[in-house]
């Protein structure tokens, strides 16, 4: 709360020099001897230089072994400047890897990290850790580099992690424990195997997979009523109580508008739920195994297609538990369920050809980092990856020509600064986006997967972009009248959600 740090996730990563109880004891002495409720800064800050050791120091060097520098994805790249592109995200692996040391699994307590057996690929900046659903676009970037022993040293790594705690935290740290992420686990294993045909691996741990299906069905349905009729469906929930230990400060301070302590609860469990979206936020059955999950994956089906899909609208919308009703905005991944025909009606509302870096995930201004104008990876991996799957020519060109565009801005954002970023800005070719509570990171893991996903898939036909192209250079400058008209409609926007 003192903030020493910028980044309330700095602390909580730190390790403990010596036992929680000798910590704990050394405070209570520090607080007696400084006799005020007042604590001074200068004098917190160097308790905890003392008592922790800096963020990082439970990983030791590690370079990844099946790292080599001619994949085949080199071969089919056709335009050298792209080629050249595509080799400076295939190194950018080596910097990316992490090991956790020994000492870790051997003193628990002194670290917020959980310990995993095997290396793994970071997102990048002040994600240090390894994270559930960024690992599916890293996991797809690393196949193309060949670097399958990496890839399976990951999921081994996951599926540990249901084995010992029921499900994949969120991320890597013991705060995360209590909630998860888009469950993508199977998909990955999905694409290790098309990759390697590697069935051994795959029934090995098959029971676990199930698990941590068990998980959602379990612990995240919810069930509501759509013209008469019951349908299950699927959300993002945690069950935790206080606030996000990795956003102490933030959602504490957002809380003190509450009214009550149960208020404050009910606020940190919808932002703990955010996060766990994402955005923020036996043989007994064998012979019948796969009709089972078949009929489940109808039955999700079925029940998206009733209650999710709109007609009038020709897309997919959120639904609004709290009062019984769809949720009429855009989102990219509103696109994300089996796209159809009518999604490209529905795209052309929104004239996304006007936005030269690529589509934004929402056309809401409110400063959060998952609205406008901020573009994302995985967001727009679902919706080229959509349209492209539909047998229609429209379709796949729309998926082509934004795959181009997505190129386009992670290029002149790597040429303009020599940096893979988190995010990008929608209306600016190339310019890093921003928002949210911390600054945007480089790396960046996803995004590094999804350009090289598409590198390959348009290896043949991608070329850069063509002079005149807009890049961040061009970005145009706000008045002082339009910076205060911006701040002004932030802060509305907050005071709204209360």
């Amino acid at each position: 709360m003192s903030a020493i740090f910028p980044d309330s996730k700095t602390f909580v990563d730190m390790k403990l020099k010596h036992s929680e109880e000798y910590t704990l004891k050394a405070f209570e002495d520090f607080l007696k001897d400084l006799k005020t409720k007042n604590i001074p800064r200068n004098k917190l800050e160097k308790f905890v230089r003392e008592h922790f050791d800096d963020v990082g120091s439970e990983f030791e060097t590690w370079y990844p072994p099946d790292w080599h520098g001619n994949p085949k994805i080199f071969n089919k790249i056709i335009d050298p400047k792209m080629k050249k592109f595509a080799k400076k995200l295939h190194s950018m692996w080596k910097y990316l890897g992490r090991k956790i040391k020994k000492n870790v699994a051997d003193n628990p307590n002194l670290y917020s990290m959980v310990y995993v057996p095997n290396a793994f690929i970071v997102p990048g900046g002040r994600f240090r850790e390894f994270y559930y659903w960024d690992s599916y676009w890293i996991i797809k970037g690393l196949l193309y580099s060949e670097m399958y022993d990496t890839v399976k040293g990951m999921l081994i790594n996951y599926l540990e992690l249901v084995n010992k705690y029921g499900l994949v935290p969120n991320g890597g740290r013991i705060y995360y424990a209590g909630r998860s992420q888009p469950p993508l686990l199977i998909p990955m294993i999905y694409y290790y195997f098309k990759a390697t045909g590697d069935t051994k691996f795959i029934s090995q741990y098959l029971y676990l997979l199930e698990e941590e299906y068990a998980f959602w069905i379990t612990n995240r349905t919810v069930k509501l009523k759509v013209d008469g009729v019951t349908y299950t469906l699927v959300r993002f929930n945690d069950e935790t109580r206080g606030p996000r230990p990795e956003s102490y400060r933030e959602d504490h301070n957002a809380a003190h508008l509450m009214a009550t302590e149960v208020e404050k609860e009910e606020y940190y469990a919808e932002m703990k739920a955010a996060a766990e979206s994402g955005r923020d936020f036996s043989s007994r059955w064998f012979i019948f195994n796969a009709a089972y999950y078949q009929k489940q994956a109808d039955t999700w089906n079925h029940a998206i297609q009733k209650v999710l899909w709109h007609e009038d609208v020709g897309c997919w919308l959120d639904w609004d538990l709290l009062n019984g009703k769809r949720r009429n905005y855009f989102y990219p991944s509103n696109l994300a369920p089996h796209l159809a025909e009518k999604i490209l009606n529905y795209l052309q509302k929104f004239n996304l050809d006007d936005y030269p870096g690529g589509i934004p995930s929402s056309f809401e201004t409110t400063g959060e980092q998952w609205d406008f104008p901020n573009i994302w990876s995985p967001l727009e991996d679902m919706v080229i990856s959509g349209l492209d799957f539909l047998d229609d020519g429209r379709a796949k060109d729309f998926a082509r020509n934004h795959a181009f565009k997505w190129i386009y801005t992670m290029y002149r954002g790597y040429s303009d600064t020599k940096a893979m970023y988190e995010k990008y800005d929608a209306t600016v070719s190339g310019a890093p986006g921003g928002g949210g509570e911390y600054v945007n990171q480089i790396g960046f893991g996803w995004t590094n997967g999804v350009a090289l996903d598409l590198l390959a898939k348009y290896a043949d036909q991608i070329l850069p972009p063509p002079k005149d192209w807009p890049s961040s250079a061009d970005r145009p400058k706000l008045s002082f009248l339009c910076k205060i008209i911006i701040v002004v409609s932030i802060i509305v926007a907050f005071l709204k959600s209360f």
